[in-house]
């Protein structure tokens, strides 16, 4: 696949893994796996507008799999084939707002935080706010991670 933007290279940290070595090839099942092939969850580059160059970002982790950097690195990789191979303008995360770890591992992928739709995922019988991240190409710093 072509490579926009001038950029060649995956995030560091992942460079040579079984997922990037996929994303980067245009491979688009959302399964990935961790060094030694078990699996670690779920990613995945979904809403791709063509017109309008955007896209959401959506994982999902295994509880075994939490609290390993995996998540920042996902978002990384998700970024560079958005961005890069894509050549889209814009990448967006919606989480729930009490989701700590996705709201850490976009922040340290350079996402801001644009807003709270308050109210607006309904969850184990009540409602519950989701906060909205976004990423624009132009903001966008590979390896920029906290």
């Amino acid at each position: 696949m072509p490579v926009r933007g001038g950029r060649s290279h995956p995030p560091r940290r992942t460079r040579g893994s079984w997922w990037t070595t996929r994303l980067r090839a245009g491979w688009r099942s959302p399964w990935w796996s961790w060094r030694g092939g078990s699996l670690a969850g779920t990613a995945t580059l979904w809403g791709i507008d063509n017109h309008n160059r955007s896209a959401h970002i959506g994982l999902g982790l295994l509880p075994e799999a939490r609290g390993k950097g995996y998540g920042t690195d996902v978002v990384a990789t998700l970024c560079h084939y958005g961005f890069v191979v894509r050549g889209l303008q814009r990448l967006q995360i919606e989480t729930l707002a009490d989701n700590h770890a996705m709201l850490r591992a976009a922040e340290r992928n350079g996402f801001v935080r644009e807003g709270v739709l308050r109210s607006s995922a309904w969850v184990l019988g009540e409602f519950l706010d989701e906060v909205l991240l976004g990423l624009l190409v132009q903001e966008w710093k590979p390896d920029a991670r906290g």
